[in-house]
């Protein structure tokens, strides 16, 4: 999603912020589904919750830094 996203908005700062942000919520709703369809092994789904919570917040973390960018951009 990011890499295809990326892609799409040809690196530009805004465009990087919307395609990291739908990476975070593919990552959440594959997460959730995982989690509702018993798709992990027992007794696990705290750690699942954890690291994939880690990585949702490295991915939204850089959508507000490259949308920071954009503004920063924009005012010159």
């Amino acid at each position: 999603v990011g890499g295809i996203g990326a892609f799409i908005a040809r690196f530009r700062p805004q465009g990087m912020a919307h395609a990291l942000l739908a990476a975070a919520i593919a990552q959440a709703l594959v997460v959730a589904i995982a989690l509702i369809a018993g798709l992990n092994p027992p007794d696990t789904e705290f750690e699942v919750l954890v690291m994939n919570g880690f990585f949702i917040a490295l991915f939204l973390g850089s959508s507000w830094l490259f949308l920071s960018a954009a503004k920063a951009r924009e005012a010159g």
